[in-house]
């Protein structure tokens, strides 16, 4: 096994299947065990059971997060819609809003 010094960094010429080799295995077994496994299975919901009450639950999931996420759309809606409003109202006064300048321009 020959080493080559890069920038700092130590690179093998050749794939250094010596210490790959047993990682690989592992996971490889470990993946064929859990695929093949009873929990690797599809779920009611899978299977096409309408009327399991997992299926029931998902489908409440479901709505809970599509209102969630619909009440904060609606709230950037009229966020937005509010900013609008009040962009139109300052662009039709016919006089720039006052600022105060301080006492030194106020007196004169």
């Amino acid at each position: 096994m020959r080493r080559k010094s890069v920038s700092g960094s130590i690179f093998c010429q050749n794939v250094c299947f010596s210490r790959l080799a047993p990682r690989l295995l592992f996971f490889a077994g470990l993946s064929v065990i859990l695929l093949h496994s009873r929990f690797a299975q599809a779920c009611a919901v899978c299977y096409g059971a309408a009327d399991a009450p997992m299926t029931n639950g998902m489908n409440m999931g479901i709505l809970t997060l599509l209102g969630t996420i619909g009440t904060v759309l609606l709230g950037f809606v009229t966020f937005f819609l509010f900013l609008l409003k009040r962009a139109r109202s300052a662009s039709r006064r016919s006089q720039p809003m006052a600022v105060w300048a301080g006492p030194e321009r106020a007196k004169a």
